[in-house]
């Protein structure tokens, strides 16, 4: 496999879009405590569409916040639950 050498260009191209990146988190994150505050959760319109129903959109998401899956037991969700917004 060869190794291609980026050009002084690209090299500044790059750092200015990870600069613009950094720029852009928020100034705190949670401290990754064992359980997730998601009392203002709505999937996604585009994955219910996607995937065809709202559950099934709720069911992806829950990937990203809890990736280890069920491997160290269920996941728990406590006080309320999620419910679909009327207007």
């Amino acid at each position: 496999m060869a190794v291609k050498l980026r050009t002084p260009t690209e090299i500044e191209d790059h750092l200015e879009t990870l600069e613009i990146l950094l720029l852009a988190l928020p100034d705190s994150v949670p401290d990754g405590g064992q359980f997730y505050d998601l009392a203002h959760f709505a999937p996604d319109p585009e994955r219910v569409e996607d995937f065809g129903g709202e559950d099934c959109a709720v069911n992806h998401a829950s990937k990203f916040f809890c990736p280890q899956g069920r491997q160290d037991g269920p996941m728990i969700l406590k006080e309320g639950r999620w419910e679909k917004e009327t207007s």
